[in-house]
């Protein structure tokens, strides 16, 4: 597309979303989302599953995930904008989050002496279930998506201008 100089105008490229979004971020999603549940399962197998202050690990978990994701969007699509590498990366992420809570979820149905634990270890007025839990990691990977792929698109904010 030309202006009225006869300068090329950027445009963004109009790729079908629900298949070209995650036809990019299913890789690193499937990856993530194996990532976050053997971090819990060697976890629980060594007897740290009620340190919630080892919470942050998977937020390191994350970050390659949200680098590949934006990584694989900068080398694969024409006329790059910087919102659609942020949705991006934020799908990629939170694929992986979303993995993970529904193995949780399976997971507490299965293991009830676990989710007695837990439903000791919170606050009395809690009513923890399956359910909460699940809501509970979908909203910890919704922000924790946010922030991590904000960050990270910082490292490829000139590759992503740039490319475009």
């Amino acid at each position: 597309m030309k202006s009225y100089a006869n300068e090329n105008i950027l445009t963004p490229h109009k790729s079908n979303l629900s298949g070209g979004i995650l036809r990019a971020v299913l890789p690193g999603a499937l990856f993530g989302g194996i990532m976050l549940i053997a971090y819990f399962l060697i976890v629980k197998a060594l007897g740290y599953h009620h340190q919630t202050n080892l919470r942050w690990v998977n937020f390191i978990i994350i970050v390659p995930i949200a680098a590949f994701s934006i990584k694989s969007y900068v080398r694969n699509t024409k006329g790059k904008t910087y919102l659609t590498a942020f949705i991006h990366s934020i799908s990629a992420c939170l694929g992986s989050y979303i993995m993970l809570a529904f193995f949780m979820l399976i997971y507490l149905l299965i293991d009830q002496t676990f989710m007695n634990q837990l439903r000791e270890l919170a606050y009395p007025e809690l009513q923890l279930n399956q359910l909460s839990i699940f809501l509970l990691i979908m909203g910890e990977g919704v922000l924790g998506s946010v922030v991590v792929s904000f960050v990270v698109l910082q490292f490829f904010k000139d590759s992503v201008r740039n490319a475009a």
